[in-house]
């Protein structure tokens, strides 16, 4: 992403104006979809120390599977850390405890 691009240059105005510590991080939300990933990229651009949270809802069956890898693999590409949280094998194993 280059330097003077009006979305980086937003992020950067952003992060000013809240006044993080200066060796603060962010969790970023990212879902795999382009608005996530293109906010992370600028956030990570932007010099911010990131961690990457996903949510993994599993309602979509091989195309969740298809997010979550993306967002492991965009997180390792960034060296961020990864929370990553699988809500439909939760659901199902809580649906299971009574078998």
């Amino acid at each position: 992403m280059p330097a003077d691009d009006p979305v980086l240059r937003a992020v950067r105005e952003s992060l000013r104006s809240l006044s993080l510590p200066q060796d603060g991080c962010l969790i970023a939300a990212v879902s795999g979809g382009v608005d996530s990933m293109v906010m992370a990229h600028a956030l990570y651009t932007a010099g911010v120390r990131l961690i990457v949270a996903h949510v993994d809802h599993g309602l979509r069956g091989i195309d969740s599977d298809a997010d979550a890898e993306l967002v492991r693999t965009f997180a390792g590409a960034l060296g961020a850390p990864l929370e990553c949280i699988d809500i439909g094998a939760a659901l199902a194993a809580g649906s299971n405890e009574g078998s």
